[in-house]
């Protein structure tokens, strides 16, 4: 730095740098990539990419789609006997 015999270049180069390093650090924090607490910095981790999420998703509708169409069909056979019994209960009143 310049108080230490370096030059005013020397010393705003060195601002600019942890300047740099602070929004850098920020950025990381905001995706919750870094957490940091007083001067302790812990790496938590990449997120996932969109595409990974975007194939999640995928899968999950397809997961529950199936399950509609099982729902869908367990349904119709509960119709079906519900008119069956009726049809009993009818034919037996007779």
């Amino acid at each position: 730095t310049a108080e230490n015999g370096g030059s005013p270049d020397s010393a705003n180069d060195d601002k600019n740098i942890r300047r740099r390093v602070y929004d850098a650090l920020n950025v990381l924090m905001a995706m919750d990539i870094i957490s940091k607490e007083k001067k302790e910095i812990s790496w938590r981790g990449l997120p996932t990419t969109r595409e990974n999420n975007f194939d999640i998703l995928k899968e999950d509708q397809k997961r529950v789609n199936e399950q509609i169409e099982k729902k869908q069909l367990y349904l119709k056979e509960l119709r079906d006997q519900k008119k069956a019994i009726e049809a009993l209960i009818e034919r037996n009143k007779a």
